[in-house]
């Protein structure tokens, strides 16, 4: 792993220790970082947690481009709230009609 996904992964950490959310920490693997997408939803997941949805949409539009499906998302309970937003929306229904 290289130390720039180790601060990343290590600064996510760090985060979800403020929010109380240690049983969600991220134990990175060298196989995860062979899928982008990984980092990308945990940073878009971190900012939802700290309550900052715009930036949390900003990295989820990222993570689209870096051929996540909308699906991916869905299966994340912690998500739940900002999957209903219609930014989101908007934004999975673009990624559903460019495939």
């Amino acid at each position: 792993m290289n130390s720039s996904c180790e601060r990343s992964c290590s600064s996510l950490d760090s985060h979800k220790s403020v929010l109380g959310r240690q049983d969600r920490s991220y134990n990175v693997t060298t196989t995860e970082l062979r899928h982008p997408y990984f980092l990308i939803a945990s940073i878009a997941e971190t900012f939802e947690d700290l309550g900052e949805r715009d930036r949390a949409l900003m990295w989820i539009a990222r993570a689209f481009d870096a051929g996540v499906t909308p699906s991916y998302f869905q299966g994340q309970p912690p998500l739940r709230e900002l999957i209903a937003d219609d930014r989101y929306q908007q934004l999975a229904e673009e990624r559903v009609d460019q495939s």
